[in-house]
């Protein structure tokens, strides 16, 4: 899914592993109250996986929308969060204390490596 929202340009790419109930989702761009529900969307088509993965690798941007959405997520699946994670991402964890409470990979392969 792609959607520009004035200066705001998300993409977000789930895949779903039914096998291993397990949801990968990829977001690029940035994430905030205005493209966060795009994101929700895209992830409730495979319902309630029992892992996502979240590759914020891509993104640029991302506010409390994002981390409540990941907070959300981890109240019913595992939450992994591959990286290599931006600065202002790393930030926004740090400053929210919500570090700890992903697992946090250095980057997909080691997310995926390490279910």
């Amino acid at each position: 899914m792609r959607r520009a929202d004035g200066d705001k340009d998300i993409h977000v790419n789930v895949e779903h592993d039914a096998a291993s109930d397990l949801s990968i989702v990829t977001v690029t761009g940035e994430a905030d109250d205005s493209t966060a529900p795009l994101i929700d969307r895209a992830l409730r088509r495979h319902g309630t996986p029992t892992t996502v993965v979240f590759d914020l690798s891509g993104l640029s941007f991302a506010d409390s929308a994002m981390l409540h959405l990941m907070l959300h997520e981890s109240v019913s699946s595992r939450v992994v969060v591959a990286g290599p994670l931006p600065v202002a991402i790393q930030r926004l964890f740090q400053a929210t204390g919500t570090e700890g409470l992903f697992t946090i990979a250095p980057d997909i392969e080691a997310a995926l490596r390490d279910l």
